[in-house]
C-alpha cells in the first residue's frame, strides 16, 4: 500500500524538489500550487501526511492548516508547515493552527525525512 503525501506551495521550485526526494523514498505525491484546490483534493483522497508552505496567494498555510483540522477525515493527519521565515511568532501561530511540525526551508531536507520516518511506518516489504 502506497504511502501518500500532500505538498501544498506556490513555489515550483519547491515542489519540484519535494515530489523528487519524497518520490526517491517510495511516496506517492501529490502536489498543488493553488491553495484553494486542497479541499477538492482531500474529497477523494485522504493523505497520510500533508506539507503545507505558510506563505501563499490567496489561502495562507495558517488559515488552510485550521480548515484542515475542522475536517473529521483530515483531523488527526499530521501537518508540517514549511516557510522561508524562522519568526518565533509565525512558529506559534503555526503550531496553534494545527501544525504538527515546523520546517524552515534551509533545515528542511534533514528534519523532514526524520519526522516522516518516525511519523509513517514503512511500507510492508511486497
Amino acid at each position: 500500500m502506497s504511502r501518500i503525501i500532500l505538498v501544498v506551495d506556490d513555489e515550483l521550485s519547491m515542489t519540484h524538489m519535494l515530489n523528487l526526494i519524497l518520490r526517491k523514498k517510495g511516496f506517492e505525491v501529490l502536489v498543488t500550487t493553488d491553495p484553494l484546490q486542497v479541499e477538492g483534493i482531500l474529497d477523494s483522497t485522504t493523505p497520510d501526511l500533508i506539507i503545507l508552505d505558510y506563505m501563499m496567494p490567496g489561502l495562507d498555510g495558517i488559515r488552510l492548516c485550521r480548515r484542515i483540522r475542522d475536517r473529521l477525515d483530515t483531523r488527526q493527519t499530521p501537518i508540517f508547515m514549511l516557510s522561508a521565515l524562522s519568526d518565533v511568532q509565525v512558529i506559534r501561530d503555526s503550531r496553534a493552527a494545527g501544525a504538527d511540525e515546523y520546517f524552515t526551508k534551509d533545515e528542511l531536507a534533514t528534519r523532514m525525512m526524520h519526522e516522516i520516518n518516525r511519523r509513517i511506518p514503512p511500507a510492508a516489504a511486497v
